[in-house]
């Protein structure tokens, strides 16, 4: 009996943490990022990546503005934005919604350059009644008299929130019983052309609209002209075009001027899938020989047709969800969006598929102390006869072991070391899955003061290495800070990969064809790139992405530097070059080699292909080698210091597929060794000696990599 109350336990307890951390789960996915885009006029708005606004010397300042990370530690999710001007300054407000409470906190963030930059100064110090509320509600501000308000509703019920002082606290809410029940959503806005407050209520995506006279039931529309408090009264909204698609509050109303008044929506269908926002212009007009109002709206098109905010996604495609929009003091336009970052379940599966073995690891080494400690109890209590007729249990465990115990020798051996063997694979089984883990975790963009940016991922491939470009894209593809892609293809062939070339793709990815074979191609100066930051990668290289975003924020905090993972040291007045393995065991270095290195390609691509080092890029055409370290020679040449210009970062994986392909110029290691000695006699000629020594940090626990010649080079790459 004791034994079944036992296992009920176990299972009440598994189920109830299996639904709380599902429960968990569904809470922490409606988490959302949120995107800044600019313009002239609503209808002609960019994406801040694409606009190239420049802080700090690197450009372009880029999206997401604000996630959650970026707000410090939050046990839940952000979402809600809603764009304010107060006196001068740019404010974004948002909600800050808890996990394990279930509830909400109003969060501001403030800009004081137009949106070039943000800080996220803290929470508003609200009431309880609004946390509770703001969980199903959407943020919405209004002005009135030089006093700031915030609208919360649910269900119909419509609570304004004086704040007694903007942005930090809030004063008890005046209710506005005016909207009918099922309505999720209301805004109150001042419309200067129709001298009159306007209050418009939306439900909640998954409704279809009513086929009823000729009026939609899917939105509210009220108007006040005394103040925005009392004095409401509704009006007839007329049915659109049959042609319209069905859908649900996205954000904002925006009074452009005194003609035109725009609101946004959600793209939604019947069952509530949202596939992106929608412009409407709103119509207020009268009813011939009457004086009542009516309101209409319709969808505000491109002159082909199309949605003029279909275009407007995150970096990586993602959908918004919701905008909200304002007019900047310079007469600009700002709108931010915010979106769930969508799921790459192909990742995740595999990240669950090597965390599920893990656990089923830990389980089985369980289940054998479990079973060890059960057979030494047993063979403990065995001599004890009383006990053993009082306990059935205990007495089938010793008889067990009494009949084990009458076995061969060799055969007990052999169990011990089947189990042995199981353990030894089963630890393999737990190495291997925590080695590939960061490859498969998600990642997420670093800011410096404040900001992010982009850089242009650019690799070098031929014929021979096309097979890798696929994976090398869909891999990096999901590098947060990726801005665009670009292969330079050294030779002819290109009909192969013409397919990889679409600007649809999130990032884009583009071809430069080089017709003529050079290691000097990839620094060609290109008016094509797009950000100052450049990552020259190998194609056979992978490494996490979150190591990737590491070394991207190093770099931006010095831009004049050559930032990677492959660290080497050079002799240059001995000629002498040494490899991965002589140049960790002597903890120092001076060259980052460039195929896997950022560098700023504004500062070194021209100066690289100068005419002054004509007679340099003819002999690495000619070795078909020493590029990277001619690369090293003109930066550290444009900064004679006593610092260095060189920096490695450990990254937390890095796998050379290389050494599995064959396909590689550094596979012949003498060879390779002695063309690069020869590279660098020639070199200290035009240059002398501009390399300067740096050392491994001792502070990164910097950790040498298993470099074995009995074992496979592949573990070499792996500075784990």
């Amino acid at each position: 009996m004791r034994l079944w109350l036992f296992a009920l336990g176990i299972i009440c307890i598994t189920t109830y943490s299996i639904f709380s951390s599902e429960r968990r789960h569904v809470c922490l996915s409606k988490d959302e990022d949120f995107y800044l885009f600019y313009g002239d006029d609503i209808r002609h708005l960019k994406s801040i990546d694409a606009v190239g606004w420049e802080a700090g010397g690197v450009w372009p300042i880029a999206n997401p503005m604000l996630f959650k990370n970026s707000v410090g530690s939050v046990d839940g999710y952000l979402s809600s934005p809603s764009l304010h001007v107060h006196k001068g300054v740019l404010y974004i407000l948002f909600k800050v919604c808890s996990c394990k409470r279930m509830g909400c906190d109003v969060g501001v963030a403030k800009s004081t350059n137009e949106g070039h930059s943000w800080e996220y100064i803290g929470r508003a110090e609200s009431l309880e009644a609004i946390s509770g509320a703001m969980t199903s509600s959407r943020l919405s501000l209004f002005q009135s008299h030089e006093t700031e308000y915030l609208t919360v509703s649910e269900n119909g019920k419509i609570t304004v929130y004086e704040f007694r002082e903007f942005p930090s606290s809030l004063k008890e809410g005046k209710k506005i019983q005016v909207v009918p029940a099922g309505f999720q959503h209301a805004r109150v806005t001042w419309h200067p052309a129709w001298k009159q407050w306007m209050l418009l209520a939306t439900k909640g995506p998954g409704f279809s609209w009513e086929q009823q006279s000729d009026e939609i039931s899917d939105i509210s529309v009220f108007f006040s002209k005394k103040n925005a408090m009392v004095g409401w009264k509704r009006v007839k909204v007329a049915r659109p075009p049959s042609q319209m698609q069905p859908v649900a509050d996205g954000g904002d109303m925006y009074i452009h001027n005194r003609t035109h008044s725009y609101r946004i929506v959600a793209i939604c269908s019947a069952w509530g899938e949202c596939s992106g926002l929608k412009l409407r212009r709103m119509y207020l007009h009268r009813i011939r020989d009457s004086k009542k109002l009516v309101y209409s709206e319709r969808d505000v098109n491109e002159k082909s047709g199309g949605n003029v905010f279909a275009r407007l996604s995150g970096p990586k495609g993602e959908v918004l969800r919701y905008a909200s929009i304002a007019r900047l003091p310079s007469g600009k336009v700002m709108m931010v969006g915010s979106s769930r970052k969508r799921p790459d379940y192909a990742m995740h599966l595999k990240l669950y598929l090597l965390q599920s073995l893990e656990y089923l690891c830990l389980a089985y080494y369980i289940a054998l102390a479990c079973c060890g400690a059960i057979v030494i109890a047993s063979y403990i209590s065995s001599g004890a006869k009383a006990n053993m007729k009082k306990n059935k249990t205990n007495t089938r465990v010793a008889l067990a072991w009494s009949k084990m115990s009458k076995f061969h020798p060799l055969l007990v051996l052999g169990g011990v070391a089947a189990l042995l063997c199981i353990a030894l694979l089963l630890k393999y089984v737990l190495y291997y899955s925590r080695l590939h883990q960061p490859f498969y975790k998600e990642s997420r963009p670093i800011a410096i003061a404040g900001k992010f940016s982009q850089f242009t991922l650019m690799t070098m491939s031929y014929s021979k290495r096309a097979s890798l470009l696929d994976g090398f894209i869909q891999y990096y593809s999901q590098c947060p800070s990726v801005g665009s892609i670009i292969i330079v293809w050294n030779g002819d062939g290109v009909d192969g990969i013409r397919h990889l070339q679409t600007h649809s793709r999130k990032p884009p990815v583009s071809i430069r064809v080089e017709h003529k074979g050079s290691m000097n191609n990839r620094y060609r100066p290109d008016a094509h790139i797009g950000t100052r930051a450049v990552l020259i990668l190998d194609d056979d290289l992978r490494i996490p992405c979150s190591s990737v975003e590491a070394a991207f924020a190093a770099w931006r905090r010095e831009p004049h530097r050559l930032v990677g993972w492959y660290p080497r040291l050079v002799e240059v007045t001995q000629a002498a070059y040494h490899g991965e393995p002589e140049t960790m065991a002597s903890s120092k270095y001076n060259l980052i080699l460039t195929g896997a290195a950022f560098i700023d390609h504004t500062a070194y691509f021209k100066k690289y292909w100068s005419k002054k080092y004509a007679k340099l890029r003819d002999l690495v055409d000619k070795k078909k080698n020493c590029d990277d370290i001619l690369m090293n020679f003109v930066v550290a040449s444009e900064h004679r210091g006593t610092k260095p210009v060189v920096q490695y970062l450990r990254p937390q994986r890095l796998i050379d597929l290389s050494h599995t392909t064959g396909v590689g110029i550094s596979h012949d290691e003498k060879d390779f060794i002695r063309k690069t000695e020869a590279c660098l006699k020639e070199f200290e000629k035009i240059f002398g000696n501009p390399l300067k020594t740096n050392t491994f940090p001792a502070s990164s626990g910097f950790k040498r990599p298993e470099c074995n010649q009995a074992r496979s080079k592949l573990f070499c790459s792996y500075h784990s």
